[in-house]
């Protein structure tokens, strides 16, 4: 080159002005287009806050538009109750109202049927923990004493135990477990639960299957129908019938009719009931099902809560007194806290009117699964069987008795994604198992044996 390969002056700062042109252009370019995202990201945003369909609806609109997504999934296959409900709550993240609240904890009911037993704990945000603190100062006060021997004590004094559940939390059904086979011993002989349909509806086996009720198609609570008809308790169905004439509290109403006949018809009736959250209430001033049912039968019942004061997914949900009763019983079972003058300890400003207060122990995990599983001492976990959904990643595995029929409600039942293989929780037995995709679309049989 001319020059000793150097550029001339006047070409250097005509290639400095054009390069710093450049520059100038390309930084511009990248300031637009962070511009362009910015404002396209922030408009998805909007979009997807946007399109949260349950916005905006009451509560009525949005168990309807559950009610019509559920009626659009496969009626044959369970978890497309799951995705359905997972598609309509979709872009409502975050939000807060009580109708979008109920509709979530919906969604963690019906997960529960697939062993989101921890996740489960997600539901509608402190409504029922009333508020109720016990300092270090105060907690020597109160002991905590095992749950199953005081109530059984109570029970003796009187024909009718309720107990409720939180219907997206198994672990309450644990509970009932036990006192079916306990207050059997003490002349109890019927079993009431909310969640049975009406009339009673068995499989061909006699246990429950697809069309025993909603809630009774959770593995847990098909096994506790299971256990009182083992043990020879005669069940009720006493959900009310539908009947607004009989003003805003219809449904308690019908409900304690029901339970009150069953007393007055029999006179050697006693009758353990499990319903859901907060209708064994007995302050007259609420009338729910817990005061009615003594109004019309005579009969004082005992009343067991357990939704009240427990572990919830978030920590800020808890009722304030749920850490301390939680660091007394770390590998303990239900318990009942006791003050010092023998009464059963209760929240203050409670949710509802109850003679007892059951807590648990924080929940622990072995392969997923939460050692409760096993209180009842009647289950062992099994590790899950190699490659259990086939060729597939991901499947749902259910697991029946040898015996059972077909519809019938598995003893249990897991979703298996990438990185997530569930352990199995199983009594002594010869079982088969199912696999199925996703879409419900059949995978893999497979034999399983317990010793």
């Amino acid at each position: 080159m001319a020059n000793g390969g150097k550029l001339p002056i006047t070409m250097k700062r005509r290639r400095s002005v054009i390069q710093r042109a450049v520059i100038f252009i390309e930084k511009l370019s990248v300031a637009l287009l962070m511009f362009a995202n910015f404002v396209t990201g922030s408009a998805a945003e909007a979009k997807t806050v946007q399109t949260c369909r349950l916005d905006g609806m009451s509560t009525e609109q949005a168990m309807e538009a559950s009610a019509e997504a559920a009626r659009s999934a496969d009626r044959n296959n369970r978890y497309g109750n799951v995705l359905a409900l997972s598609g309509l709550l979709a872009g409502c993240d975050g939000r807060t109202s009580t109708a979008i609240a109920m509709q979530r904890n919906a969604l963690w009911q019906w997960r529960a049927e697939f062993g989101y037993y921890a996740e489960a704990n997600q539901d509608m945000r402190s409504h029922t923990k009333g508020s109720a603190v016990i300092g270090s100062t105060s907690f020597g006060d109160v002991r905590l004493e095992p749950a199953i021997p005081l109530i059984v004590t109570e029970a003796r004094k009187t024909r009718l135990v309720m107990v409720d559940e939180g219907h997206n939390v198994p672990l309450h059904r644990t509970l009932t477990i036990e006192l079916l086979r306990t207050l059997r011993r003490e002349g109890y002989n019927y079993f009431a639960a909310e969640m049975l349909s009406a009339p009673v509806h068995l499989g061909a086996d006699g246990y429950p299957d697809r069309q025993s009720g909603v809630y009774a198609q959770e593995p847990l609570a098909a096994d506790m129908i299971r256990t009182a008809i083992d043990l020879g308790y005669k069940l009720v169905a006493y959900e009310a019938d539908f009947d607004p004439s009989a003003g805003r509290n219809w449904r308690d109403q019908g409900q304690a009719e029901k339970l009150a006949a069953v007393l007055k018809h029999d006179p050697k009736a006693k009758i353990l009931v499990h319903t859901g959250p907060g209708h064994l209430d007995e302050d007259e001033g609420h009338n729910w099902m817990g005061a009615i049912v003594q109004r019309l039968s005579g009969v004082n019942p005992l009343t067991i809560d357990q939704t009240m004061v427990r572990e919830r997914r978030e920590t800020a949900d808890e009722n304030p007194s749920y850490a301390g009763f939680a660091a007394k019983m770390p590998n303990k079972g239900p318990a009942i806290p006791v003050m010092k003058d023998g009464t059963f300890w209760h929240p203050s400003n409670p949710s509802w009117t109850v003679d007892m207060i059951v807590v648990y122990p924080r929940t622990t995990f072995h392969d997923g699964r939460p050692i409760w599983m096993l209180r009842n001492g009647s289950r062992r976990f099994m590790t899950m069987p190699r490659e259990p959904c086939g060729s597939k990643s991901e499947c749902v595995v259910s697991v029946w008795r040898s015996t059972d029929t077909t519809g019938s409600v598995p003893i249990d039942q897991v979703e298996v994604l990438e990185g997530r293989h569930p352990a199995l929780a199983l009594p002594r037995g010869v079982f088969r198992a199912e696999s199925r995709a996703l879409d419900w679309k059949p995978l893999k049989n497979f034999p399983i044996v317990v010793n």
